[in-house]
């Protein structure tokens, strides 16, 4: 008799390291700083890995309210366009790519790696996808 992992299991095991999905979308000047003329870019679909983090608040006149911010993470292949102050929407997926949960927010200047771009997004708490 084969065992098969895959089928005890019941999903695949060598899924994309990618597991998650946002969206980006941002102004863009195509014009002059004279005579501005802004169009509207976004990107859908866009697979990513989604890392919860915690950190310090370190705005002490803030410190009462929120002394800890939670940030996610985004790890997104190197040829994906993000740029500071980009609005995103992320999607936290589970194992049949269903969505769990969704978060919006802006995220900072990115950084760039040989494995790819990482960008941090500040949360205020998620939205339980279709509540």
């Amino acid at each position: 008799m084969a065992f098969n992992l895959e089928d005890f299991f019941d999903e695949p095991l060598l899924n994309d390291s990618r597991t998650d999905k946002i969206d980006v979308f941002r102004l863009f000047n195509i014009g002059t700083e004279l005579d501005p003329k802004e169009v509207f870019i976004e990107y859908k679909n866009i697979s990513a890995n989604l890392q919860f983090k915690n950190i310090d608040n370190p705005d002490v006149a803030n410190f009462d309210r929120r002394p800890v911010l939670k940030t996610i993470s985004i790890h997104c292949e190197n040829d994906i366009d993000l740029k500071n102050n980009d609005k995103i929407i992320a999607y936290k997926l589970n194992t049949k790519g269903e969505t769990m949960a969704e978060y919006t927010g802006v995220i900072g200047e990115p950084s760039y790696t040989q494995s790819g771009v990482e960008a941090m997004l500040i949360i205020d708490g998620g939205k339980k996808h279709g509540n």
